[in-house]
Formats: C-alpha cells, structure tokens, sequence
C-alpha cells in the first residue's frame, strides 16, 4: 500500500508496510512567491473595485449615483465580500492590542465613536449600513499600508486605476449609454432635400467623459490618481537607474501617463486635480529632506524635529491660499467662484453641524432625515452628500469625531518622519495623504466602499508596520 505525506517542506513517499520512503524536497519559496504575487493581484482589484465605477458597472448601477433613501444591496455587499479577503489577513497578522497605544489606538476610537452614534442617529439603518462600509474600508486601509512596501504599493495603485480608466475608454468609443453627456439635436431651421441630408441637420455636441462611472466627478480622481502614481514611479525609476531597461520602462510610464491625462481632460472635471498638484509638492519637499538628512548626518535629527511642524505650516498655508484665492483658482480651471456650486452644499451642512456640534447627526445620517431635507432649497433636493469629507465628519459624530479626526491624522504623521526620511519611497506616506486630505475638501471621500479613505488609512499607517533599509531616493 503505497502512502504520501507532506510535512513542512517535504513529501514522503513509499510503501507503508514495510516503512520505506523516499523523502522528496518542495520548494516552499516557490510557493510564498506564487502565493505573493496572488496577493499583489488582489490588492489591484481590490482598489480597483473601490473606485467604484467597476461594481456600479457590474450590477448596472452607473446611473444611481445619487441611491437616495435605497440601500443598494447588490452594491454595497460587493463591496464588502471584495475587502473580506483584506480583513481576514489583516487579523491573522496584526495584533489589535498590540497597537491600541498609537495611531491606530486612535483610529480605532474614532470609528468605536462613530459606530456609537447610531445610538442617537436621526436615520439609523443608514448609519448602520454606512458605519459598517467605513470600519471595512478602514480595515482593508490598514491590511494593504502593513502588507506592502511604499514602492510596492504605488504600483498596485498605479496598476489599479488603469482598470477603471479602460474601461471607460472601452465604454465611450463604444457608445455605452450614459458613458458620456454627448448629445445629437436637430437644427430647427433645417430641412433636407436632395441637397441636405439628415445628418446635415443634425449637430453633435461633444460631452464630458464619465465612463463605467457615475458622473464626471467620479471618473477624475481615479485618473488624477493614476497620473500621480505613474509620475512617482517615473521619478523613483529615473533616480534608481538601475538596469539596463530602465530607459524603456521610464518611457513607458511617461506613455501611460499622458493616456491617463488625456481621459481626464475629456472629463472636464477639476476634482482632485488641484490635491495632486499639492501631493506633488509634498513629495518635492519630503525629496529634499531626505537629500540634506542624508548629506549632512549632523542636520538629520534637527530635520526630524522639525520637518513635521514645516509640513503642517505648509498645508496650513495652502488652505489659506485656497480659501483666500478662490475666485482666481477656479478661473483657471475654468470653474465658477464658490468652488463651482459646492459652497451651497457646504452652507447648509455646516448650519445643521451647528444644530448639534458636540456629538452630531449620527453618521452619515443627516442627509437622509427629514428635519434636515425640509430645509434644504430646490437645487438640493437630489443631492445626499456634503461634497466636504470633514463636514460628513463633524456632521456624524460631531466635534468629538472633528478632533478624533485631527488626532489621528497628526499623530500618525509624526510617528511616520523616521521612516519617510530614510525608507525607500517613503515621500509616499505624506503625499498621498496630502492629496486626499486636499481632494477630501471638494467631496466627500471620507466614506466606506471608497479608494481614497483606504489609500489614507494606508498612507498613514504603513509606516508603522512596513521595515524598510534606507534608501537614497
């Protein structure tokens, strides 16, 4: 009778009654690599599914953007079931205890308030169902930052948002219906005749991409987004130089990159554009520190010391500059004064955050209750969000939630300086939360189910799972 057994990284085969075998060796890191590379394909769909348009898509939801008081359960168990894998690793990896002392101690009271509110929510089945995205995303935020070196991780980023974006390009040239705001109309004054055809009648008005997504202001961030990881990994590329090929990889990034600006000048849509300008200049100033740290050894421990407090004051200065300089701002893209209409949205959520300042709506519940809707003015009356991620914020779980918030964001930033200073591509962690933090001001992406609260919480909380050597990039 002939027997097989694996134990460890050895099979043993032979013949039972007579106790011969013959042990034959596997290669266990064959394995760990296929198993690795599974993993990386994951995290790309994964984010890739967060950007929503490919699950909106999947169950021909693009045109629901808005859902109102309907929870989608279709959409919103995809969205779940797609962060489970996440979840799941990210508890057999990381110990909760072990890290209630730091940042994620932090984000972790956040979120236990938040799921508090539904106590005092005045829509709660919303807040349920909202509350319960957020602590997913939040999770799957902190499994991809922990499982993923920052090089790594801008290249599943990267890699991700081309999904999204080819599709929608497939979508558009394909005539997909509602993959665009173009529109065909007839000239009043025109009548055929042997001379004039119908088609010369008719006039082809050229719309705004919005692909598999569900409106323009969807589309964008995901090719911001990929614009930005693509430069970010031309430049670690070029500063690398390593290998013979890197020419041809550089100029293949440059390739996809000018792809990705064009779908996102056909969406004529400015959302995240401006974030990714700032996210660029923070890795521009994370690039110079690193350089002097790394020239002068002695300046190093002065540059941690205060690198944190000139990151600050710069972000500080450009909400300034943004709030002081509107008007200008939104001319140059073409937009109009009071951040292109969202200043109604914010006046009226920041007058309910004052109806109840210290412990909020419950979230994301404020916007569904009638008290609230009944006051709100024509133009809003289909609308559901604040398009301002920190208003959602102190709307939901009010100033207790509004400092959580602040807290958490400070906190992991100081704790991320050593390794942004010495780690490879660790200009990452604060320039992609820079570019959130930004964009986040012009909608609300503070949700569940959405990519850019899990790149911040991964941005964030990398540096204190991810060990890297240093590296002079």
């Amino acid at each position: 009778m002939k027997h097989e057994h694996f134990n460890g990284s050895h099979l043993c085969r032979g013949d039972c009654r007579f106790g011969r075998f013959t042990e034959v060796k596997i290669d266990t890191a064959l394995f760990k690599r296929c198993g690795r590379w599974i993993e990386f394909g994951y995290a790309v769909l994964l984010i890739a599914a967060l950007t929503q348009g490919p699950v909106l898509s999947l169950w021909n939801r693009a045109d629901q953007g808005s859902l109102g008081y309907q929870v989608d359960v279709a959409v919103f168990s995809t969205y779940f079931l797609v962060q489970l894998p996440a979840i799941a690793l990210l508890g057999r990896r990381i110990s909760l205890s072990k890290n209630m002392l730091g940042p994620i101690g932090i984000l972790v009271l956040l979120l236990g308030w938040l799921l508090a509110s539904t106590a005092w929510s005045t829509y709660r089945s919303q807040t349920v169902v909202q509350i319960s995205a957020l602590v997913a995303t939040c999770c799957a935020g902190v499994y991809f930052g922990s499982s993923f070196k920052f090089r790594q991780q801008i290249a599943i980023v990267a890699a991700a948002m081309q999904i999204g974006l080819v599709a929608s390009w497939w979508a558009v040239t394909r005539g997909w219906k509602g993959a665009d705001t173009a529109r065909v109309y007839w000239i009043a004054t025109c009548k055929t005749s042997s001379y004039v055809t119908a088609r010369d009648c008719q006039v082809h008005e050229s719309g705004n991409w919005i692909g598999i997504y569900f409106n323009k202001n969807s589309l964008a961030p995901v090719a911001v987004v990929g614009m930005f990881t693509l430069l970010l990994l031309t430049w670690l590329v070029v500063s690398k130089r390593s290998g013979k090929w890197w020419p041809a990889i550089a100029f293949l990034l440059v390739d996809v990159l000018i792809l990705n600006y064009a779908v996102f000048d056909r969406t004529d849509s400015a959302t995240a554009f401006v974030a990714a300008f700032g996210g660029i200049g923070v890795w521009i100033f994370w690039s110079v520190l690193r350089y002097v740290a790394r020239r002068t050894p002695e300046w190093s421990k002065i540059i941690r010391n205060a690198a944190f407090a000139g990151f600050s004051g710069m972000m500080g200065l450009g909400v300034w500059v943004l709030s002081h300089y509107e008007t200008y701002i939104a001319s140059q893209f073409g937009k109009r004064p009071g951040f292109d209409g969202r200043d109604i949205y914010w006046a009226a959520a920041w007058d309910a955050v004052k109806t109840r300042p210290w412990i909020g709506w419950g979230w994301m519940s404020a916007w569904f209750t009638g008290s609230f809707r009944d006051g709100l003015t024509d133009s809003l009356k289909d609308d559901y969000f604040s398009h301002n991620g920190y208003l959602d914020v102190l709307l939901g779980g009010g100033l207790v939630a509004g400092v959580l918030f602040v807290l958490w964001v400070l906190y992991s930033g100081e704790r991320a300086i050593k390794t942004s200073l010495q780690a490879e591509a660790g200009q990452w962690t604060f320039s992609m939360a820079a570019l959130v933090l930004i964009a986040a001001s012009q909608e609300s992406f503070f949700v569940g189910g959405n990519f850019l609260l899990l790149l911040l919480v991964a941005a964030l909380s990398g540096p204190i799972f991810v060990r890297e050597a240093p590296d002079g990039s």
